[in-house]
């Protein structure tokens, strides 16, 4: 699975665009997986009640069942919206996840 990127990450993308995609990736940095992080920024009090999850709902890379217990480990309530792309939805769906973003922060505003 691993080594096929087009269809772990862009399996929605025209074959053009996911090849270029695929081009520009890059390793992930060892030093995130074994270095300490700081809490959190979803743990402060501010953020309670404008925390959002877009869920990719065919994201091969990452699930919606592995979505939802990522989720459900963070320990606080989320505003979860789910989008109908693979595991990059600013590639193959950009007006619409714009168009969610925006909806989520004008509920997130009305919330004030």
């Amino acid at each position: 699975m691993w080594d096929d990127p087009i269809n772990l990450f862009y399996a929605d993308l025209p074959s053009e665009i996911a090849a270029r995609a695929v081009e520009n990736l890059m390793p992930h940095a060892f030093s995130v997986f074994h270095t300490p992080s700081p809490p959190p920024a979803w743990t402060e009090e501010d953020f309670k009640g404008r925390l959002a999850y877009v869920r990719c709902m065919e994201d091969a890379a990452l699930t919606p069942t592995i979505q939802d217990v990522m989720i459900q480990g963070t320990g606080v309530e989320w505003v979860v919206r789910d989008i109908v792309t693979s595991h990059s939805p600013f590639l193959s769906k950009p007006a619409e996840l714009t168009s969610l973003l925006k909806e989520l922060a004008e509920e997130f505003l009305r919330a004030d």
